[in-house]
């Protein structure tokens, strides 16, 4: 399990990647919570299992999220804010990058013991840069 917040994140990314949904759920707190899609919270590694269940089966597989800029903030050596502004992408017939959609998010992680794990998120989308 991640000992420290950079590894947090890229775990996350590396499991929504694979779509290893338990892999995923892992990482959240026991009574994390998560707003959904559905205007819901899903409450719980179970509910956020299913949610990513009902979710990362329909991304087409050569789409991917890359985080471009992370910054964390220790509220309290428990407690931390990790703000996220990455890009989904997905490669061109040609070999580039194409930048889909461009969020920021807002992670809370919480310290148990030795790890940390996601206890809320919340995002949004944010208005991509116009094409040169």
């Amino acid at each position: 399990m991640p000992q420290d917040l950079h590894d947090l994140v890229v775990q996350t990314r590396a499991a929504a990647d694979r779509g290893d949904i338990p892999a995923i759920a892992a990482l959240y707190h026991p009574n994390a919570c998560l707003p959904t899609i559905a205007g819901r919270f899903a409450i719980g590694r179970d509910a956020i299992a299913e949610h990513f269940a009902a979710v990362l089966p329909g991304v087409p597989a050569d789409i991917h999220h890359e985080p471009t800029q992370v910054h964390i903030h220790h509220v309290t050596p428990q407690i931390a804010l990790v703000d996220s502004i990455g890009e989904t992408c997905r490669a061109t017939a040609s070999g580039e990058r194409e930048v889909l959609s461009v969020e920021a998010f807002t992670m809370v992680a919480v310290r148990e013991g030795n790890e940390w794990l996601w206890a809320g998120v919340r995002g949004v989308l944010l208005p991509k840069e116009p094409s040169s």
